[in-house]
C-alpha cells in the first residue's frame, strides 16, 4: 500500500470511530493486528506514525472501557515506539517533517490513552511510563507538540492512577511545562485533570502551594484564548463548513465548554477575568 493509500486508511479507520461508536469495536479487534504489524520496528518512521496514531485516535473514540481491554497488549508497543530515537534540536528547528518525531508523539498519545483506566497493567508499567514522559516536558529539549502531547499523556495518567502516584513531584513539573503551545486539543484533558486534583480536599496539603500560580495560569489561559478567537473571527468570520469547523476546533486554545469551565473554577476561586 503505498503512502497515500495508507493514510486515506487511516483517516478512514479513526473517521468510522468517531461516527460508529461501540459498533465499530469488532471490527477495529480484527483490524489490530495488521496495524500492529506496520508499527513494527522494522517498518518506516512514517508507517509506525500512522498505525499507532489510528490506534490511540480509535481507543480514545471508542472509550476508556475499550481501551483498558488492550492495555495489557498495547502499552509495551506505544512504550517502545516512544523511545524512538529522536535528532538533536536547535532552537530554531522546525520539526513537521521529523518522522521519528511524529513517530514519538503519537506513541505518547497512545500510551496516555491506554494508561487513562488505570489498573495493574499500567501501575505494572508506571515507572517506565513516567521515564519516557518526563524528557518530554523539558520546554526546548524537544518540539512543543512533542511537550504538549507528554502533557496530555501525564494527564491521563493522573486520571487513572493519581492515588498511587506522587502528586507533590509530578503536578510542578506539569505546571513548569504548561501552557500548551501548539496541540491545544489537549487543553482539555490537562486542565480538566489538574482543576479536579486542585479542587480535592485530600490534595491540598500536597497541592496548596501551588494553587496561586495555577490560577494564574488559568486565567493566562483564558485570556490568550479569547483574544485568538477575536482575531480569528476578525480575519475569517465564522465558518459553516464541517471541516473549516473542524479545523478551528484545533486552532483555538480552548473549547467553548472548556472555556465556561475553566471561568467558573476562577470566578469561584475569586478571580476575576
Amino acid at each position: 500500500v503505498d503512502e497515500a493509500a495508507w493514510e486515506a486508511v487511516a483517516a478512514l479507520m479513526t473517521g468510522l470511530a468517531r461516527s460508529l461508536g461501540d459498533t465499530w469495536a469488532v471490527a477495529f479487534d480484527a483490524l489490530l493486528p495488521a496495524l500492529l504489524a506496520r508499527a513494527g520496528a522494522d517498518m518506516p518512521h512514517g508507517e509506525q506514525a500512522t498505525a499507532i496514531g489510528v490506534v490511540a485516535e480509535t481507543l480514545e473514540r471508542l472509550g476508556e472501557r475499550h481501551a483498558a481491554r488492550h492495555t495489557q497488549a498495547l502499552l509495551p508497543v506505544a512504550l517502545r515506539l516512544a523511545a524512538t530515537p529522536l535528532k538533536p534540536r536547535a532552537p530554531d528547528d522546525d520539526d513537521d517533517d521529523d518522522d521519528a518525531a511524529q513517530v514519538v508523539q503519537n506513541a505518547v498519545y497512545c500510551a496516555g490513552v491506554l494508561a487513562a483506566p488505570g489498573g495493574p497493567a499500567v501501575l505494572g508499567a508506571m515507572q517506565q511510563l513516567l521515564s519516557a514522559l518526563r524528557p518530554l516536558l523539558e520546554r526546548g529539549r524537544v518540539a512543543d507538540r512533542l511537550s504538549d502531547n507528554a502533557l496530555g499523556a501525564v494527564a491521563r495518567v493522573l486520571r487513572g492512577s493519581a492515588a498511587h502516584l506522587p502528586l507533590g513531584e509530578i503536578v510542578p513539573v506539569m505546571l513548569a511545562a504548561l501552557p500548551i503551545r501548539e496541540d491545544y486539543r489537549e487543553n482539555e484533558v490537562t486542565l480538566r485533570t489538574l482543576m479536579v486534583l486542585f479542587s480535592d480536599a485530600g490534595t491540598q496539603q500536597i497541592l496548596g502551594g501551588h494553587r496561586p500560580g495555577f490560577l494564574q495560569l488559568l486565567a493566562s489561559v483564558v485570556v490568550q484564548h479569547d483574544a485568538a478567537v477575536v482575531e480569528r473571527l476578525a480575519t475569517q468570520g465564522v465558518s459553516d463548513d464541517d471541516e473549516a469547523e473542524d479545523q478551528e476546533e484545533q486552532d483555538d486554545h480552548l473549547t467553548p465548554t472548556m472555556r465556561a469551565e475553566l471561568a467558573a473554577f476562577l470566578a469561584a476561586s475569586g478571580v476575576a477575568i
